[in-house]
This record gives C-alpha cells, sequence and structure tokens, in this order.
C-alpha cells in the first residue's frame, strides 16, 4: 500500500521539490524553517501527505517523531502523529513551479519512506530535488553563515559556486536527505542537498 496519499494533483509544469526534515538534520530548525517560509511566503497549497505507517518510533527520545497532545484545563483536546505535508505552488513567470515536503525524518523503514517521494517526483515529473540540512556549528550569530552542497553530479557544482556555496567534505552517520539523495543519482534525477550551521547557543 502507498504512502502518498493526495487529496488533487496540480497541474504543475516541470516542477522542483525542496524538502525539509525535522528531527536529526534539523540543527537550529533550519531544514523544516527553510520549507516552513517557502510554504508561508509563497501561499502554497496543501496537496496531500506521505502517511506516516510504520516508519516512526513514537517512544523515540527524538521529539520530532513523537505523538503530540493538546491539553486545556486538564482534558484532551487533540492527539496528533507525526505527518508529512505536501505543498505546492505554481509560478507565474520563469521560475520553475515547486512541490514542497514538511517531513519528520523517519526511524525506521527509509526506503518504503523514500519510494513515496519517488512516487510523487514521478508523478508531477519533478525535475530536480533540494533537500536542505542544519547542524550544530562553532560558527557565530554575527556572521553569514557558510553553505555547503553535496549534489547528484558534478556540473550543478558549479552554478552553485556563483553563490559561494562549497563544496561538502564528510564522512559519518547520515541522514533521510543523503538517503533520498543517493536515491535520485541512482534514477538519474538532479538532487542538491544545502546544508549550514547555526550557532550551538541558539535554541530553537
Amino acid at each position: 500500500m502507498s504512502k502518498l496519499e493526495l487529496t488533487q494533483t496540480p497541474r504543475l509544469h516541470t516542477p522542483y521539490l525542496v524538502a525539509g526534515f525535522a528531527g536529526w538534520p534539523d540543527g537550529g530548525g533550519v531544514s523544516t524553517g527553510v520549507v516552513d517560509f517557502l510554504t508561508t511566503y509563497l501561499a502554497a497549497e496543501h496537496i496531500g501527505e506521505i502517511l506516516p505507517g510504520n516508519s516512526y518510533i513514537y517512544t523515540s527520545s527524538a521529539l520530532a517523531s513523537r505523538p503530540l497532545v493538546k491539553i486545556e484545563q486538564g482534558l484532551i483536546d487533540s492527539l496528533h502523529f507525526p505527518v508529512n505535508e505536501i505543498y505546492a505552488w505554481e509560478s507565474q513567470g520563469e521560475a520553475p513551479d515547486l512541490l514542497l515536503l514538511q517531513g519528520i525524518e523517519p526511524d525506521l523503514n527509509w526506503q518504503d519512506f523514500v519510494d513515496a517521494i519517488v512516487e510523487c517526483i514521478r508523478l508531477f515529473d519533478v525535475q530536480r530535488v533540494y533537500t536542505i540540512g542544519g547542524y550544530v556549528d562553532y560558527e557565530t550569530h554575527t556572521r553569514v553563515p557558510r553553505v555547503s552542497a553535496m549534489v547528484t553530479d558534478e556540473k550543478l557544482l558549479e552554478p552553485l559556486a556563483l553563490y559561494e556555496v562549497e563544496p561538502a567534505e564528510y564522512e559519518g552517520p547520515t541522514s533521510i536527505q543523503s538517503f533520498l539523495l543517493a536515491h535520485c543519482r541512482d534514477l538519474g534525477l538532479e538532487g542538491i542537498g544545502l546544508w549550514t550551521g547555526t550557532p550551538s547557543y541558539i535554541q530553537g
């Protein structure tokens, strides 16, 4: 059964997908904050979600994947499980149309989760995937943040250099962003992962 559940399928023209995930790869709220900003600023339309299914450990110490409860004056008002929401924005000019994925990094079954994203990519004929990541850094808030990138094709680095985006150098534990982009590479799809650090003393 597909994890992708759409309420509508707008006719987008060669869109880009921008994905941000809460959890481990969301240092300083950068990953979710960027997608949240774009969704609000562009007034993007909610078109569906990726169902949580068996992708999360609800007792995980990672607060992002725990269900959220609202209690008012001692009474349970609502209970919500993790959601991965998909929004669409249609450009009226030269800019590409966008799909925006506001997600939560899954604890389990990454392949099933990414398969749902790929299903969405194919359905809307997505031309490029952008992922956003954040990490805790030793930089101060008074300096312009350094942005680095990982790409699925070397040719994508040259235009990024115009914006002083550096090629990433890293070896170690990875995130759903890297897993998704590796899958895009195998499918021959353009993908760019943008990462930046936030000062360790900034909370939220």
